[in-house]
């Protein structure tokens, strides 16, 4: 039995580290395919906003090759720590905040954003698994500026993006 915790073990790590190359490899494709296609005004890789995204390890690959196609230049962390470190590091112009974060919950994280000087200004998007009741009315009471419910809506997000980043919405 200890044997086969083990190997499970072995075999759980291995698909975390596939997943995240995998996911390395992609963006580098996206990224190679896009970069020069826009003007750097000093907001990110590619003139438009950064948008810093705090997700766990599982679901993220999506949501980052969709937001490289968008032209966003992103940064993931994969738990609460990490992902407050991040955001003093690279300072984005936009959070995109998972409640489900080990090491701390999103809440955590969104209070720590809040009270800090230099990042309480910007705009935090929460998203989650959990019950919207009663995490919605909390997100929002703690600052949240959109609360999304998941599985997310990809449109959807990409426009309340635009919106908090002063972005022109293409459909218009």
């Amino acid at each position: 039995l200890e044997r086969q915790v083990a190997a499970e073990g072995v075999i759980a790590n291995a698909v975390d580290g596939a997943h995240a190359a995998l996911g390395q490899f992609l963006t580098d494709a996206v990224t190679a395919d896009t970069v020069g296609q826009g003007q750097d005004d000093g907001r990110g890789a590619f003139g438009l906003g950064r948008s810093l995204v705090v997700l766990q390890q599982r679901g993220v690959l999506g949501l980052q090759v969709r937001l490289r196609a968008n032209n966003y230049d992103t940064c993931f962390a994969s738990d609460a720590m990490t992902a407050i470190s991040e955001a003093r590091r690279h300072n984005p112009d936009l959070v995109i905040l998972d409640l489900g974060l080990p090491a701390g919950d999103g809440f955590l994280v969104l209070e720590r954003l809040k009270v800090n000087n230099l990042l309480g200004m910007i705009p935090v998007l929460v998203i989650s698994a959990r019950h919207p009741y009663p995490n919605r009315e909390r997100a929002l009471k703690d600052g949240a500026k959109a609360f999304f419910q998941k599985p997310v809506n990809n449109e959807e997000l990409l426009s309340s993006i635009r919106h908090f980043l002063g972005e022109p919405d293409p459909s218009m």
